[in-house]
């Protein structure tokens, strides 16, 4: 069989790394991470600038210090009552400062895990607490819409700081001076102070949401603010001037951290993601995804771990995968190939027979279940998962796919169900294997019962990944219609820009001018004018007399009036307006035509008409709503209590008893008395309902016959309004002629 075609696997395969940048490359060396579970949300983490670069998380009531390499914690800092907050290292690694709920700011010695220091001074909540450039003093941001400055020798306020209108949550000190810092608050400020100056604040700008996190560059003359779905870059040399504004989170930053020497920026979002960004041209190189919205970053000064905390108390710790190593081993392997082939005469390369020329193998020979159970081993289903598509597909042309099914043993099965489990959502095997599964599901129809538990929990799960993957295509889908919408119409805008590109600028504001709409009068128009003040009325003059229209509604002021004050919709507008007329034109009434005269009677006919159909139907609500209250209230007292009163079962439950009746009609002498008196009961039961149901018809009828004289009044008044309307118009084309 030397035209045998082999199966054509790179067709499922993923495209490679060519053109993968250094950035991708030098992140994706993180490795696999080692999940910690913690109480409560991860408030906080902080890495100690000192090797072997232990990190703080403040979470619930506690600080815990762990190994970044053996990922186990090594102190345990948990002198607090209530929520701890803010861990912080200082430069040298020994101390860390915290704040409380309480209000507290809390110095700690991290060898000994005695508390050193404590100030008290805040009357709120100290989210986030930072040591200065000298080491010297401590600055606290608090709820209490405070900064305060502390001395670390005496405990004593060097500096209080406010301007705040709300919680501040956020603050840094400067790298390069001692004497600014910064804070951040719920307030949408973000302010700069100098503990020199008297006033303390320096600078003031504007983040437009409430701020979560910010940090200063190595330089110190640019920091960087997160909140909302922003990240913002200000120059603070050049005055609070906004440099650039970073939006590639679409929920909330809440925090953020420099890494590779202060040349990457990291945040974190509650969508579930980690951005990368370069410092020098403020692009996005890198994304990480985690399990759940991330709250707190922390980085090694070496980019060695990477640390997340989450909202679920769960604390992502990842290290980077040396290169190191690898090449020690690739050495170590190569002299012990050169001491083992030193005074052998030749050397025969070993052979390694690959997985998929044991397929090829197999399906010229046409054992096409061994050439299934070749790719459904361990190691073909992690690495080579398109290997195994690839056959599967390959039996499907072939029409042997349910031979390959058939006769499998409960383990395998399991196998192959994990597999379609695991692979159906990626788009690359999605459609192969939904195919294998109707098939799998065709083969194994009539033996299903007899499958244990397991077997069936699979699947149930593939089940319900099928549902979840369809409303995930059907949401796809929703929003590629709505992309294609949008990117329809863009490409017409710029179709139209296009043509426009070389129209002149009147010739582009007098085509704004939209279609036109006309008004008939009688006899030649004479003049138009509007009026200079808004909402610029224009008066045409024709004929015996001058029409005023509205320019949005091109209708006559009046007529308009006439024409919609009975509008349920616009009838308090139009009073409104109608009163704001009477008041603008009331000295100039006298000179006014005939028409317009006309107009304003009518107008104050219509008003009349209305307050008379108004008054009508109050009364006709009034006596509805007693009517029903007294049908309520006879109904509630004593028919309420068992189910042929309830309107859904009457109609059943009756015909039931009759079947009843029929039935038991000649042996209800035989009963014994409680079944007679439920039978009694159930006939009073029914009487009382019948006098009920004859009360409701009086009711509703007294409803009918109100309804028809309140809809008759109405539509006499409605005619004889068409008639007044009729007469009026033949008036006027008598005039006119």
């Amino acid at each position: 069989m030397s035209f045998f075609k082999p199966i054509n696997s790179r067709y499922y395969t993923v495209s490679k790394d060519a053109k993968a940048t250094p950035d991708h490359l030098y992140w994706r060396r993180l490795g696999v991470p080692v999940l910690v579970k913690e109480f409560g949300t991860i408030d906080y983490v902080d890495f100690s600038p000192m090797e072997p670069y232990y990190f703080a998380v403040t979470c619930s009531v506690r600080v815990q210090i762990y190994n970044p390499i053996t990922k186990l914690v090594v102190k345990n800092l948990s002198r607090f009552q209530e929520s701890a907050y803010g861990g912080t290292f200082r430069n040298d690694g020994k101390l860390l400062v915290a704040g409380d709920e309480e209000g507290l700011v809390k110095l700690f010695d991290v060898s000994s895990k005695n508390i050193l220091r404590l100030f008290k001074g805040h009357k709120g909540a100290v989210h986030r607490a930072a040591f200065t450039q000298d080491s010297v003093h401590i600055c606290s941001f608090s709820d209490d819409k405070m900064v305060k400055v502390w001395d670390l020798s005496t405990e004593k306020v060097v500096c209080d700081i406010d301007g705040h209108t709300d919680y501040v949550r956020a603050g840094c000190t400067s790298p390069v001076s001692p004497n600014l810092l910064i804070s951040a608050g719920y307030d949408h400020k973000i302010r700069m102070h100098d503990t020199r100056v008297a006033s303390g604040s320096v600078l003031e700008v504007n983040h437009e949401s409430p701020v979560e996190s910010v940090l200063y560059l190595p330089s110190g003359g640019i920091f960087v603010s997160a909140g909302g779905t922003d990240i913002k870059v200000w120059d603070a040399m050049g005055g609070g001037k906004l440099l650039t504004r970073l939006a590639h989170h679409h929920k909330t930053v809440t925090c953020l951290k420099l890494a590779n020497g202060g040349r990457r920026l990291l945040s974190g979002s509650l969508d579930h993601t980690l951005k990368i960004y370069d410092v020098s041209n403020y692009e996005c190189v890198h994304s990480i995804n985690y399990p759940n919205s991330v709250l707190s970053l922390g980085i090694s000064a070496d980019d060695e771990t990477l640390v997340a905390g989450m909202v679920d108390g769960l604390v992502s710790i990842r290290r980077m995968e040396s290169e190191k190593d690898e090449k020690k081993e690739e050495q170590i392997d190569e002299k012990k190939w050169k001491i083992a082939t030193e005074h052998v005469d030749e050397v025969v390369p070993e052979h390694k027979k690959m997985v998929q020329e044991q397929v090829d193998r197999y399906l010229r020979t046409y054992e096409y279940s061994k050439a299934l159970d070749c790719c459904l081993t361990h190691r073909c289903v992690t690495k080579f998962p398109h290997l195994t598509v690839s056959v599967m597909h390959e039996l499907i042309r072939r029409k042997g796919l349910a031979r390959a099914f058939s006769g499998r043993s409960h383990k395998s099965l399991a196998q192959l169900l994990s597999f379609c489990n695991r692979y159906i959502s990626d788009y690359r095997f999605t459609r192969v294997l939904l195919d294998a599964v109707n098939i799998l599901l065709d083969v194994y129809e009539d033996t299903m019962d007899t499958f244990p538990k397991e077997i069936l929990n699979q699947f149930n799960g593939l089940a319900k990944r099928l549902k979840q993957e369809e409303t995930a295509t059907y949401g796809c889908l929703k929003v590629q219609g709505a992309m294609d919408l949008l990117i329809s119409n863009a490409s017409y805008v710029s179709k139209r820009i296009s043509k426009d590109a070389k129209a002149t600028p009147d010739h582009l504001y007098w085509r704004r001018l939209g279609v036109p709409v006309l008004v008939k009068e009688f006899g030649t128009i004479d003049y138009v004018d509007f009026s200079p003040v808004e909402p610029y009325y224009f008066a045409v003059t024709c004929s015996v007399r001058v029409q005023i229209y509205n320019p949005i509604t091109k209708l006559v002021l009046l007529s308009f009036c006439n024409r919609y004050i009975s509008d349920y919709r616009f009838t308090r507008v139009l009073l409104d307006a109608v009163n704001i007329l009477l008041d603008v034109y009331e000295d100039t009434m006298d000179t006014f035509p005939k028409d317009i005269l006309n107009q304003f009677n009518g107008l104050v006919k219509r008003l009349k008409q209305e307050e008379t159909v108004t008054y009508g139907c109050l009364k006709v609500q009034g006596a509805m709503d007693l009517l029903i209250s007294n049908a309520s209230y006879v109904s509630k007292k004593n028919f309420c209590n068992r189910y042929i009163s309830d309107y859904r079962f009457t109609r059943v439950l009756l015909d039931a008893v009759n079947i009843l009746l029929d039935v038991y009609e000649d042996t209800m002498d035989t009963f014994p008395k409680d079944i007679l008196n439920q039978f009694n009961g159930l006939v009073k039961r029914l009487k009382q309902e019948e006098t009920v149901t004859y009360g409701c018809l009086k009711v509703q009828g007294a409803m009918d016959l109100l309804i028809s004289n309140a809809s008759y009044v109405s539509k006499k008044k409605y005619e004889d309004d068409l008639k007044q309307s009729e007469n009026a118009k033949k008036l006027d084309a008598i005039k006119v002629f």
